[in-house]
């Protein structure tokens, strides 16, 4: 009757996203992770708006889904993980109190079968590569938000304050500069570094304007990720039945450009020379907090 049992439990769990289930999961193919965007179809989840308003919903959607299974996966593995400590135990004890060896032996030989089917399955490997998923798209998602502000303000076209307007002001005032340059030590110095600055703002707002395909790509590359360390942990037949052996024997783990704009007539060289000290440092301000927004996602993955 037990064998039956455990037989009927084997063939119920043989199923889709199971313990037993060779496959890797993927959320691409879950339906819960797919009824949170629409239209539920598979590309819809990798592609964001922009700016990305819905990048962080759909990361986060992955991610739940990594752990879910992953969730799933330590609950299944007690399939494994009762019986093998419990005949182990046995095994150690019944010798204590003069139980037959051929007991001894049975038991000790159930508890290796377990931890061979243990091995050939791989929870452990799975719910590793699965757990590693979800903290990566866990951060990307906090990321995309932090990215869809930026996108919405200082990467904003019309925003009088934000990057685009402000490489347009420091283009006119460069400009603007050139003629009255000769002599002018204070003004060069500054001209010189509005040019810096202007040309570090374009490669940040660059940077910034290609950031929904990079988050895409990144959550392809998380998904890609933990399908390969499930594949590359598939375990042979041989690897498994090892404990069964040894147990046997012995018996007792783009940059966005700016269009130069004409020189306008000729203006006041200490207001110019204001208006290029000014405009360098809100420039340098900018670029500094999308730098820093872009460069945390590299961060969200984990340190195999």
């Amino acid at each position: 009757m037990s064998r039956i049992l455990l037989g009927c439990l084997a063939v119920s769990l043989a199923g889709c996203g199971t313990i037993f289930d060779p496959a890797p999961y993927s959320p691409l193919n879950d339906p819960t992770v797919l009824a949170s965007v629409s239209p539920p179809i598979p590309a819809t989840l990798l592609t964001f708006d922009d700016p990305p308003n819905d990048a962080k919903h759909k990361l986060l959607a992955l991610a739940n889904g990594y752990a879910d299974q992953r969730d799933g996966l330590m609950r299944q593995q007690l399939i494994f993980d009762v019986p093998m400590i419990g005949l182990g135990v046995a095994a150690i004890v019944n010798p204590l109190y003069d139980g037959a060896k051929n007991v001894t032996l049975g038991l000790g030989l159930g508890a290796a079968g377990a931890a061979g089917a243990r091995i050939y399955f791989g929870p452990q490997a799975k719910v590793a590569a699965y757990n590693a998923a979800w903290l990566s798209l866990t951060c990307a998602s906090l990321v995309a938000e932090s990215i869809a502000i930026e996108k919405m303000g200082d990467g904003n076209p019309t925003n009088p304050n934000g990057g685009p307007m402000l490489v347009n002001n420091l283009d006119r005032s460069i400009a603007a500069a050139v003629p009255s340059l000769s002599g002018n030590a204070v003004l060069l110095a500054a001209y010189n570094q509005a040019q810096k600055s202007l040309a570090a703002l374009q490669t940040a707002l660059g940077t910034l304007n290609a950031a929904t395909s990079q988050l895409e790509q990144y959550a392809l590359t998380v998904i890609s990720t933990a399908t390969n360390k499930v594949l590359a942990n598939v375990q042979n037949v041989s690897a498994a039945t090892a404990p069964v052996a040894a147990a046997a024997k012995s018996a007792p783990q783009p940059g966005l450009t700016a269009e130069r704009l004409s020189a306008r007539p000729k203006p006041d060289l200490t207001t110019l020379t204001l208006d290029l000290q000014n405009y360098s440092a809100q420039a340098d301000a900018i670029t500094q907090r999308i730098n820093a927004v872009m460069g945390a996602l590299p961060k969200c993955t984990p340190s195999s």
